[in-house]
């Protein structure tokens, strides 16, 4: 799995999307207090960007560019061909949410951490979206027989719930919950699931990227 990852502030954030779109005007005062940053930061982020090589410029092509494979990722997440959103609910943190987005070339998982930082992993292969919703998983899990939703949810220590995203509505999707001891599977495309199947670690793997590759290849 690729693990290189680039990580931006919403300052850094808002230079390159400013740098990709060309015709696109200077933030204003609105804009900056809705992005909660500073003119003094916006005129201090392009520096750190040159001297980290994520924007050049050259004699030849006075205009600021953004580094080729930085790019590649910004514009995939920005307008993704296919859009897989993985949604986690935890009783002890926010909500947090990551996007899987791929493009005719590229593939790319981006998130915001806690920090309030941009996150953009390259993927190498499709069958990472699976590994990556799942590597938050802190049991093996066991099998076992169907219990209902309404046991597993005041003990659950999170629910999880991947999403394919068409057309800005959820298409498709498989959810599972994790408890201190077990991982459960359950039918998240249901407007109300009733039950939930134990499951290992391995099977929800194996089922979580069955989902991604029946989804994708039915697009």
């Amino acid at each position: 799995m690729n693990t290189e990852a680039y990580v931006f502030s919403t300052t850094e954030l808002a230079v390159l999307v400013a740098a990709l779109a060309d015709n696109m005007p200077p933030l204003n005062a609105v804009a900056l207090s809705d992005l909660d940053i500073t003119q003094a930061e916006l005129d201090d982020a392009p520096q750190r960007l040159r001297d980290n090589g994520i924007l050049t410029s050259t004699p030849d092509e006075p205009n600021v560019m953004v580094a080729e494979d930085v790019e590649a990722l910004l514009t995939t997440a920005l307008n993704p061909n296919q859009l897989f959103t993985l949604q986690r609910q935890s009783l002890d943190v926010p909500a947090q949410s990551a996007f899987f987005c791929i493009g005719d070339e590229t593939s790319v998982c981006n998130y915001v951490d806690a920090a309030g930082n941009y996150w953009f992993v390259e993927l190498d292969k499709q069958d990472e979206i699976a590994q990556l919703a799942v590597s938050n998983l802190a049991t093996d899990g066991v099998t076992g027989d169907p219990r209902p939703m309404s046991e597993l949810l005041p003990s659950m220590q999170s629910l999880s719930t991947l999403l394919h995203i068409v057309g800005g509505e959820a298409a498709a999707a498989v959810g599972w919950i994790e408890s201190a001891e077990a991982v459960w599977l359950f039918d998240a495309t249901a407007t109300e699931a009733e039950h939930a199947v134990s499951v290992t670690r391995e099977t929800l793997l194996a089922h979580v990227t069955t989902f991604v590759r029946q989804t994708l290849s039915a697009m």
